[in-house]
């Protein structure tokens, strides 16, 4: 059961990824950065990783997601992209509940919802803009064809790679965090209480 405070922070999260996805990933999207969904996949982790060190409970994760996803629909009418970060949410939450949200994790979540993003546009985009998606997934297909598989390898490579390497990178920056406060907390003298 969520107490008041976890509800508080999953509201504070929740709209601090908001923001990032509305602003930051907007931005992006408008200005047709590549590679803007594993920028986003990397702040997103983060604050799941952040969500799931301060409130720890079953769906915590998912919350973010869902309200991040519901906000950025709101604002900029992106189904596709809300779809996306909510499935991305459900990702990440059933590594953190399987793995936990350690430096395993976090490496397999990254790798899973950086995957995510490769497949997310002709998955989700054919069901809501039909069947024109499945002509570009096609163009694109016999491309790679065409090029040999080093493209598909490459692509096939780097989504996931990208990904561990960003929750890797994640979970040492919180980690790090971590450490520091207890330093701070033991200088200054002050005995926490657990939740």
């Amino acid at each position: 059961m969520y107490k008041a405070r976890d509800v508080a922070y999953i509201g504070i999260l929740a709209a601090l990824n908001s923001v990032s996805e509305v602003f930051i990933g907007g931005s992006l999207y408008i200005l047709g950065f590549y590679f803007k969904g594993t920028i986003m996949i990397g702040i997103n982790l983060l604050l799941y990783v952040i969500t799931r060190e301060m409130v720890n409970k079953r769906g915590d994760v998912l919350a973010v997601a869902f309200i991040t996803a519901f906000l950025r629909f709101a604002f900029l009418g992106q189904l596709s992209a809300a779809l996306g970060i909510f499935i991305e949410g459900i990702i990440v939450e059933v590594v953190f509940d399987i793995l936990r949200a350690d430096s395993k994790g976090c490496i397999v979540a990254g790798a899973l919802a950086n995957t995510w993003t490769l497949f997310h546009p002709f998955l989700i985009g054919i069901y809501i803009l039909g069947p024109e998606r499945v002509l570009i997934y096609n163009k694109v297909a016999s491309y790679l064809i065409q090029k040999g598989y080093s493209g598909a390898l490459f692509l096939g490579l780097f989504y996931p790679l990208s990904g561990a390497m960003l929750g890797f990178i994640i979970i040492k920056a919180v980690s790090l965090f971590k450490k520091r406060k207890v330093i701070l907390v033991r200088e200054n003298n002050v005995t926490l209480t657990p939740k």
